[in-house]
């Protein structure tokens, strides 16, 4: 029993190095994938949609500050069905873990700066011209910014690789959309919501 107990503690010397924050202290790299909705004025016309996000981050005992990439395209409401809008969001973010050990829940919050913009033709200012590609045309896209509040749990898998489920609330603000034309109204502001996966590397130090 004895050499068992000393085996397992080698194994795990050898997966973890030591104290998992010791190990993973430092930057790290991480990709999520997770399901988004949207509420508010922008929620009137956005369907939910599949979201991708990548960060880099540096981890420095219980504090985490990164930066990155979130993308998502989304469908939309009657009348504009055939219509897509893409969102791509770059932001800034500090996190808080409450624990160090191999289960790492955290409170994260992002500062947002996100570009809305049609990758169809019903937003043209002119009418679509046939010969244009989807995504190529000039409708104007909107900008905005806004500020996201995500809670999470960190699973260490090994060493290098850590587990990341969470979930997150958001809101924003953007120039005006008018959908009069459409039949709706000069819309502005949202929130939204998502659950994701991700997974983060930490390089060898």
């Amino acid at each position: 029993m004895r050499r068992v107990v000393v085996l397992l503690s080698v194994l795990a010397g050898m997966t973890l190095g030591g104290t998992p924050l010791a190990a993973q202290t430092g930057f790290s790299f991480s990709v999520a994938i997770g399901y988004t909705g949207v509420s508010g004025e922008w929620g009137d016309i956005l369907k939910d949609g599949i979201e991708s996000d990548i960060t880099i981050s540096y981890l420095w005992r219980h504090l985490r500050f990164g930066a990155g990439a979130y993308f998502v395209s989304y469908n939309l409401e009657a009348p504009l069905e055939d219509e897509n809008i893409s969102n791509v969001q770059l932001h800034g973010q500090v996190s808080y873990l409450f624990l160090t050990g191999q289960i790492r829940p955290y409170l994260q919050l992002r500062g947002v700066y996100q570009r809305l913009r049609p990758e169809g033709h019903a937003f043209d200012p002119a009418p679509a011209d046939p010969d244009d590609p989807e995504g190529e045309n000039p409708a104007p896209g909107r900008s905005g910014t806004g500020g996201v509040l995500v809670g999470g749990v960190e699973i260490v898998l090994t060493r290098n690789i850590t587990l990341d489920p969470n979930a997150w609330y958001g809101t924003f603000k953007t120039d005006d959309v008018d959908l009069t034309e459409f039949g709706g109204p000069v819309i502005s502001e949202g929130q939204a919501w998502g659950i994701r996966l991700g997974i983060t590397w930490y390089p060898e130090r």
